[in-house]
């Protein structure tokens, strides 16, 4: 259900993006030849939308200005959640939940603006703060990870957006974590307020966030501790009463506890986990569908039969001193907990299961209660990714050999090519006609390019292996201290430099001090043909994130070719025209890449070209 009112309203946001009206007014609007038509149009379409249950409306012209606006945007909610959709939208809290949209308006000619649009979520809003048919403890609880902790949207029994740890107070994964690691299920279990709860845990789709619904354990069972003492108390009155009071009051009371029981039993022969109760003998007492499908064995076969029946031998001895244990001393080692352990079924097959085994007591003494689910295929996922691993680790030590081999064996023979050109310059340059000179310094040049095509080669295969080193960076001195050292490629040309004020973020320095020198090298390079290089490098928030830019009126190319930019070895320009190996665009790629970020480009031939990275927005973290 969350995913499909995301879904709607997605397509709610795409509706107003896409509007051709729209898109055509805002255009004529931008070029300045409205004679207000254009702007009553759009305003109209705005105030159509609003009163579709849009919270608010706006859409931008491509310089980022207002063009029409209505409604009233969230200013500063309590929890905002970038989901993992196509649009990327923003969840939001602010006395209820929205959906926030920031989408790219564009036509056949190219980009005319954004539009904003927020969007009330009324039914997830009143799930959340009105769990009232759960009981007075039920909670639905919506969350997300970051920095190794759950972030927590506001619910029934807490009105404020909250943080908590992955695990409880017996240091176990809290059902959010299992939730938001892609696990669903059902689990008796203490929540992150140290209360026992019976829980069901699961992911929302592939969004990044998890959902709980769970409710006191205390709460669940009081309603069958209260029926029993009153019918205790009421068999009492009977025996010194009557047969009147019998029928009079018994009999509806027998009928509700009837029917609660009918209720828990519709719960557990439903669950896709098998649970299994015990007595203080240890014998089997209570056996649902699941467990039937789990072990094999039908619930008449096992009820009545000791827990060891479900285990392998070897651990028949060890379960039975623990069981013993526990009823002299009260002294649990696995109760209260989640575990892995080893369980066996009828064939007398042995597989992984995962357990929960919660306690209870009644005048009876006591009992017990697993839930338990087959974990054997979670397993060989865990088993083949182990594999894969040690595949990638192989893999790594043979690039390793590879640059080493590179370094070391590939340098060698260009070193004696090198040198002997040099020899065959001082000794034979004389005796050498013109051509014979070109042909030497041929060879010594390819020598140099061959030189640098490795260096790179080395760079390109070292950033995919080094480890990151995050730090908080301030970028107005990265690009100032790249532009210093980039400065002997400016010398004698007329380069106008347009810096605006870059934020800081966190990554690893060396590394995007790379970036930077990269394609600001790029833009000096393909600039120099003209008279004067316009070269301007800026930053905008976008999408919750930090794009950054590198602008020039160089060479540009054609956008057909854009999907090869950042392959290694791609050039778009022909070596005569301007140097390069045709590797630094691949190094810029993988680098943003392993910060989470996304590269791209535009451009026209013979007018320039724009360079995009992304990269998180740390004074959101």
């Amino acid at each position: 259900m969350f995913r499909d009112l995301i879904e709607l309203r997605e397509i709610n946001a795409r509706i107003a993006a896409t509007r051709p009206a729209v898109l055509r007014n805002l255009r004529v609007i931008h070029t300045g030849r409205d004679d207000g038509s254009n702007i009553a149009n759009v305003k109209a379409v705005v105030d159509s939308f609003l009163k579709q249950g849009f919270n608010a409306l706006a859409y931008h012209d491509a310089d980022g200005e207002v063009v029409a606006s209505g409604g009233a945007f969230v200013q500063a909610p309590a929890m905002v959640v970038t989901l993992v959709t196509p649009d990327k939208p923003e969840l939001l809290w602010d006395d209820g939940f929205l959906l926030r949209h920031r989408i790219r308006l564009r036509d056949s000619t190219g980009e005319v603006g954004t539009v904003l649009a927020e969007q009330p979520l009324a039914v997830l809003t009143r799930l959340a703060q009105d769990m009232s048919g759960m009981g007075a403890t039920g909670e639905m609880v919506l969350c997300m990870s970051r920095q190794e902790r759950l972030h927590c949207f506001p619910n029934q029994l807490n009105p404020r957006a909250f943080s908590t740890s992955l695990v409880n107070v017996a240091g176990e994964l809290l059902p959010m974590t299992r939730a938001l690691r892609g696990e669903s299920g059902v689990i008796v279990t203490r929540d992150y307020r140290a209360q026992n709860v019976v829980a069901a845990y699961g992911p929302i789709g592939d969004l990044g966030l998890g959902m709980v619904v769970k409710i006191d354990a205390a709460e669940v069972f009081q309603p069958i501790r209260e029926q029993l003492q009153i019918v205790v108390a009421l068999l009492l009155v009977l025996v010194a009463g009557g047969t009147l009071l019998l029928r009079s009051q018994v009999r509806p009371l027998a009928t509700r506890l009837r029917e609660s029981r009918e209720q828990f039993r519709a719960v557990t022969e439903t669950a896709s986990d098998a649970i299994i109760s015990a007595d203080k003998r240890g014998n089997i007492i209570y056996f649902n569908r699941a467990a039937e499908h789990i072990f094999g064995y039908l619930a008449k076969e096992a009820l009545g039969q000791p827990l060891t029946l479900l285990m392998p031998e070897r651990f028949t001895e060890p379960h039975q001193i623990g069981f013993q244990r526990f009823l002299a001393t009260g002294q649990a080692r696995i109760i209260g907990k989640t575990l892995e352990l080893v369980a066996r079924n009828k064939d007398g097959k042995e597989f992984p299961i995962e357990i929960s085994v919660a306690n209870w007591t009644t005048a009876n003494g006591n009992f017990f209660t697993a839930i338990l689910r087959d974990i054997t295929s979670r397993k060989k996922a865990e088993d083949a990714l182990t594999t894969r691993s040690a595949e990638l680790e192989a893999v790594n030590r043979e690039l390793e050999a590879f640059s080493y081999s590179v370094s070391h064996d590939l340098r060698a023979p260009l070193r004696h090519v090198d040198g002997f050109s040099d020899m065959l310059r001082e000794e034979c340059g004389p005796a050498l006609n013109q051509a014979g000179r070109r042909y030497l310094d041929t060879i010594t040049e390819s020598v140099k390019q061959m030189g640098r095509l490795i260096d790179d080669l080395l760079v390109f295969s070292k950033m995919g292996r080094v480890e990151l080193r995050q730090s908080q960076i301030n970028m107005n001195e990265l690009v100032t201290e790249v532009l210093r050292e980039l400065s002997s490629e400016t010398n004698g040309r007329r380069v106008e430099w347009e810096i605006e004020s870059l934020p800081g973020v966190r990554g690893d320095r060396a590394m995007l001090k790379q970036v930077w020198a990269n394609l600001l090298s790029n833009s000096i390079k393909y600039t120099r043909p003209r008279d004067v290089a316009k070269i301007r490098i800026g930053c905008g928030r976008k999408n919750g994130g930090l794009e950054f830019y590198v602008q020039d009126n160089g060479a540009g190319f054609d956008m057909k070719y854009a999907g090869k930019l950042f392959g290694v070895f791609q050039r778009l320009h022909r070596a005569e025209e301007f140097e390069g190996t045709g590797i630094g665009l691949a190094n810029v790629r993988r680098i943003v890449t392993r910060h989470g970020g996304l590269t791209w480009a535009e451009a026209k031939p013979d007018e320039g070209a724009t360079f995009y990275f992304t990269l998180r927005d740390s004074a959101k973290e």
